[in-house]
């Protein structure tokens, strides 16, 4: 978006890494560490498990057998994450997004889920104090997956910014 800012009016970012040097999660690094890659990929409920991890709401087995059945035939999911791990140069990338968001014209606001178990809103909080970006906390619970979590919040707290002009 912000390589194209002419097809875009505004961005909301929610939860995800903003500085550069962010420590990404263990359970994802696990992707990228030589060797254990190879032993992480097999296991295709490892990155369902993550995703899990930083919700609000825990799944019963039994109501996500269905869902889970067509990862677990193979292990294809955890070979194109060690793929994406490899060939992403986090640091890289977002010292190029920090760069460009503070020399955009376009309107941008982070809004976070405060009790993300993977990501700090203090790093956050520093993103936006470096860049001149308004940081909202959405209220409620609200972690890794803030928009499904509570969706209604997180309209609460970029709904305006969503609505209003100019």
């Amino acid at each position: 978006a912000l390589e194209n800012p002419s097809r875009v009016d505004r961005i909301v970012v929610l939860n995800t890494p903003l500085l550069p040097g962010t420590e990404m999660p263990f359970v994802l690094k696990q992707y990228s560490i030589p060797i254990v890659c190879n032993f992480v990929a097999q296991d295709a409920m490892r990155s369902e498990r993550f995703l899990e991890g930083g919700s609000a709401y825990a799944m019963d087995v039994d109501d996500t057998d269905r869902y889970r059945e067509s990862f677990l035939e193979s292990m294809m999911p955890g070979l194109a994450l060690v793929d994406v791990m490899a060939k992403c140069k986090f640091n890289e990338l977002l010292t190029k997004v920090e760069a460009k968001v503070k020399t955009t014209d376009l309107k941008i606001k982070v809004a976070w889920g405060m009790d993300d178990p993977y990501l700090s809103s203090l790093d956050a909080k520093a993103f936006c104090d470096g860049t001149g970006l308004e940081f909202v906390p959405v209220e409620g619970k609200a972690v890794f997956i803030v928009n499904m979590d509570y969706p209604e919040s997180v309209c609460n707290a970029i709904g305006p910014f969503l609505r209003s002009s100019g």
